[in-house]
C-alpha cells in the first residue's frame, strides 16, 4: 500500500474545472449516507472504521486530463484524517491520505491528485474511488459536488513548483554522497586494503577503508586475544569445475571470512581454477590455473591481496589444461616450487616440470608410471613429494620430484574417485566425484572407506511441534529444538540501566552467566537445538521503560529509541496491542546500547561454545541475530530520527 501526505487544496466553490460528477453509494461501512439532492450527502459516522465507496465510473474517460477526486465539505468538529482510495482496472487499490482535517462550518475544498499516487503501470484510468471519514464516530460530515475533475492552473504551478524544489534537493544530495562516494577521507595505510589487478590491459584498483570494513576489524581485534578454540589456517579457493563459473579466487581468513576476492583471469577464461599457495622470493603467494582452458599457457602469481606477480608461460611440448602443485620440492632451493603437468594423462609416461621461485628455467622430472593408463591427471603435495592420481584407477603414486623415482600405493579405490591428498594427520584421502553428496575416501592400509562429510550439512532440521508433531526422523531430516533467547534483556540490569555505566560485569556478571548456565544445562541430553542468542530493536515496552523516557542532553528527544519524523516515540505493537514494544533506535555507537547488545550476547556465546567443543555433534547451528526490520507506527515516517541517527549521518 502506498501512502502519501498531499495538500487540502481545491478551487473556490463555483469555480470548479468542468469534471465528471461522482455520487456517493448510499451504503457504507460504519456510516449512514444521506442523499439530499442537487449532489449533497450527509455522512454520519456509527463506527471506528468508517468509509464509503462512489458508484463506478464507465471506461473511455479523458483519464489523462481528469486526474484530481475532489469534493466540497463542511464538517464543525473536524476529521483526524481523509482517506482516499483508487482502484484501477486489472490492478488494486493505491490511497491518497491526508491527516488534520480542519474544522470547517463553511463548505470547504478538498483534492487529492491520482496521479501523484497511481503506479507507472496503471494506464491512468480510475474505476472506482473510496473515501474513509477518519477513525472515530459521531461525527456528522456534509459532502457536496463529488467529482473527477482537472487541476486547476493554481494547482498546476503548486505542483510544479514543488516539483522543482524536490529535484534541487536530489541534486544537492547527489553532490554530497559523490563529494565521499568513492573512499574514506583518511585512508589509512596500516590495515586498509589496495589492491589492483590486471585485466584486458586496465589496471583494476580496489580500496576498503579499514574503519568500514568488518573482516579487517575482527582480524585486528582478536590478534590481541587468544582464541577459545584453535582457529583453523587461512585457505586460498577457486571457483570449481564448471562451464559456468569464471575463475574467481577468494582469500578466507581463520575464521572462514572471504578477506580478499579477485579475477585471476579475463572473463571469457571460464570453467573453473585450480589454486596452490605457497612461498616464493620471501613471501606467500598463490598460484593459479584455469581448470578447462585449452588455449591458456599461462599460470599466474598473486599476492596474498590479489595483485599480480607475474605470469609463466608453459613450455609449448605441456599441452593445456594443466595440474599444479606447490611445496618445497627441491631442498636445495630457496621457497618452494611449482609443480607442472598437462591434465590428461594417455601412456605410462607423465612429463611434470619443477618451476623454482624467481626461475625462468623449469626442470623437467619423467615421471615413468608401472602401466598404460589414461585419464584425467590430479597432482598434489606430501612433503617434497608429489602425488600423481589418474581419475578412476585404484592405486596412485607418490613422486620425489629431486629422484623421480615413482613409489606406487595401491589404495583400493573406486571409479569415482579424482584426485588424492595428504591430511595434516599423515594420512590420505581421496576425493569423490558425487552430483548430490559431498563424500571423502579415507586410505587405510590399502583399502579406501567412504566417508559421508558433508552428512550434517545435508540434515535438516525440523521443530515437530504443531501440525508437525508425529513426524517421524529419517536419515537427512531430523528433529530439532528452536530456541529464541532474547540476551539483551535478559541482562540483569535491563530495566535498571546506568548508563554511563560501561563494565562488563555490570551488564553482564556472574549473575547473567549462572542464567546462561542454566539454559545450557541440557545441552547433552535436549534433542539438539537450534540457537538463537540475539538482540534485537524491538525492546519489550515495560523492561524498557528507562531507556524509552531517557532524554538526550542536546534536543531533549528521546535518547536511547526511535524517534519518528515527528519526534513521537517509536512504540508499536502486534495482534490489536498498541504499546507493547519501543523500537530501540539503529544509531550506531550509542555506549549504553553496546553495552546492553554486546556483552550478555558474548557471555552467551562462550557459555555455549564451550559446549559446543565439548560435543559438537549434539549442536544444529547459532543464529545470533534476529529481526531487524524499523517499526513506526506514523502514518509518514519509515526510518529512525534519534538524534544519534542524525548526527551519524
Amino acid at each position: 500500500m502506498l501512502t502519501v501526505m498531499l495538500l487540502i487544496a481545491g478551487p473556490c466553490p463555483g469555480q470548479e474545472p468542468a469534471g465528471l460528477p461522482l455520487r456517493l453509494q448510499p451504503a457504507g461501512h460504519n456510516v449512514v449516507v444521506q442523499d439530499l439532492g442537487g449532489g449533497e450527502f450527509e455522512v454520519r459516522t456509527v463506527g471506528t472504521d468508517p468509509y464509503v465507496l462512489c458508484e463506478g465510473i464507465a471506461a473511455g474517460y479523458d483519464a489523462d486530463r481528469l486526474t484530481m477526486f475532489a469534493l466540497e465539505y463542511r464538517c464543525p468538529e473536524g476529521l483526524d484524517y481523509f482517506e482516499v482510495y483508487f482502484v484501477a482496472p486489472r490492478s488494486g487499490w493505491v490511497n491518497a491520505f491526508v491527516r488534520d482535517i480542519a474544522p470547517a462550518i463553511d463548505w470547504t475544498p478538498f483534492a487529492v491528485n491520482a496521479r501523484a499516487v497511481l503506479p507507472e503501470e496503471w494506464t491512468g484510468e480510475v474505476e472506482q474511488f473510496r473515501v474513509d471519514f477518519g477513525s472515530g464516530e459521531g461525527n456528522v460530515i456534509r459532502v457536496r459536488n463529488p467529482q473527477l475533475r482537472a487541476m486547476t492552473a493554481e494547482e498546476t504551478q503548486a505542483e510544479a513548483d514543488a516539483q522543482a524544489v524536490e529535484a534541487r534537493r536530489m541534486a544537492e544530495l547527489q553532490q554530497r554522497i559523490e563529494a565521499s562516494l568513492i573512499a574514506p577521507r583518511r585512508l589509512q595505510v596500516t590495515g586498509s586494503v589496495i589492491a589492483d589487478t590486471q585485466s584486458l590491459g586496465d589496471t583494476h584498483v580496489a580500496v576498503v577503508g579499514k574503519d568500514l570494513d568488518l573482516v579487517t576489524q575482527l582480524r585486528e581485534r582478536s590478534a590481541a586475544l587468544d582464541p577459545a578454540a584453535k582457529l583453523p589456517p587461512r585457505l586460498v579457493v577457486g571457483e570449481g569445475p564448471d562451464a559456468r563459473n569464471h575463475t574467481v579466487v577468494r582469500v578466507l581468513n581463520r575464521h572462514h571470512l572471504c578477506e580478499v576476492q579477485f579475477l585471476a583471469y579475463p572473463p571469457e577464461v571460464t570453467g573453473g581454477v585450480q589454486v596452490c599457495a605457497g612461498t616464493f622470493e620471501g613471501r606467500r603467494c598463490i598460484v593459479a590455473a584455469p581448470l578447462a582452458a585449452p588455449r591458456v599457457r599461462e599460470l599466474r602469481v598473486f599476492d596474498g591481496h590479489g595483485n599480480r606477480i607475474c605470469s609463466i608461460e608453459v613450455p609449448p611440448d605441456l599441452a593445456p589444461p594443466y595440474v599444479i602443485a606447490v611445496a618445497d620440492f627441491l631442498p636445495g632451493q630457496a621457497g618452494d616450487e611449482i609443480a607442472v603437468a598437462s591434465a590428461v594423462v594417455s601412456g605410462n609416461q607423465v612429463v611434470v616440470l619443477i618451476i623454482g621461485s624467481g626461475s625462468r628455467s623449469a626442470r623437467r622430472v619423467d615421471v615413468r608410471l608401472p602401466e598404460h593408463t589414461s585419464g584425467a591427471l590430479s597432482l598434489s603435495a606430501a612433503g617434497r613429494s608429489l602425488i600423481a592420481y589418474v581419475a578412476g584407477q585404484p592405486r596412485f603414486y607418490l613422486v620425489p620430484p629431486a629422484t623421480g623415482q615413482v613409489e606406487t600405493v595401491e589404495a583400493g579405490l573406486g571409479e569415482d574417485c579424482t584426485g588424492v591428498y595428504a591430511t595434516a594427520a599423515g594420512g590420505h584421502v581421496a576425493s569423490v566425484a558425487e552430483p548430490v553428496f559431498s563424500s571423502l575416501d579415507r586410505i587405510r592400509e590399502g583399502r579406501a572407506e567412504r566417508l559421508d562429510v558433508g552428512e550434517r550439512e545435508n540434515r535438516f532440521w525440523v521443530t515437530v511441534d504443531g501440525a508437525f508433531e508425529g513426524t517421524p526422523e529419517g536419515r537427512y531430516v531430523k528433529h530439532s529444538r528452536f530456541a529464541h533467547i532474547r540476551t539483551d534483556f535478559g541482562s540483569p540490569h535491563a530495566s535498571t540501566p546506568d548508563f554511563a555505566n560501561s563494565d562488563p560485569d555490570f551488564w553482564a556478571g556472574d549473575a547473567y552467566r549462572d542464567a546462561a548456565r542454566n539454559c545450557l544445562a541440557g545441552y547433552d541430553t535436549d534433542p539438539p537445538v537450534c540457537w538463537e542468542p540475539c538482540f534485537t530493536h524491538r525492546w519489550f515496552a515495560d523492561p524498557a521503560r528507562t531507556w524509552a523516557e531517557a532524554a538526550d542532553p542536546e534536543t531533549g528527544l528521546p535518547a536511547y529509541v526511535l524517534v519518528d519524523r515527528e519526534n513521537a516515540t517509536g512504540y508499536y505493537g502486534e495482534f490489536g496491542a498498541t504499546r507493547a514494544f519501543v523500537s530501540g533506535t539503529y544509531a550506531p555507537e550509542v555506549a549504553p546500547i553496546d553495552c546492553l547488545y554486546t556483552f550478555p550476547l558474548r557471555t552467551f556465546l562462550r557459555e555455549l561454545g564451550a559446549r559446543f567443543r565439548g560435543n559438537p555433534e549434539h549442536f544444529v547451528a547459532v543464529e545470533p541475530n534476529h529481526e531487524m526490520e524499523i517499526n513506526a507506527e506514523s502514518e509518514t515516517s519509515h526510518g529512525d530520527y534519534n538524534p544519534n541517527m542524525i548526527r551519524a549521518f
